[in-house]
């Protein structure tokens, strides 16, 4: 499938469940006027995600096509 790339804006954090208990899962990013989040992390960047990524900060994410309303499918962040 091809892919495009983006850059939006870091708007808050969600916490993980499961494996991912005591870090952050995926990150909210505001991008073209919706809301989504956004996975792909490394087990070290969700540790320190919100010092590497604070609330405002610009961050590239990859997805693959846009559904109906317009957000992103498939989006994770590009390293």
């Amino acid at each position: 499938f091809p892919s495009h790339d983006k850059v939006g804006l870091v708007v808050g954090y969600e916490d993980g469940l499961g494996r991912l208990s005591g870090v952050v899962g995926s990150v909210t990013v505001s991008w073209n006027g919706r809301e989504f989040g956004i996975s792909g992390f490394t087990d070290d960047e969700r540790r320190r995600i919100k010092e590497l990524y604070p609330l405002g900060a610009a961050i590239r994410f990859k997805y693959v096509s846009l559904t109906d309303d317009g957000v992103p499918r498939e989006a994770r962040f590009m390293r």
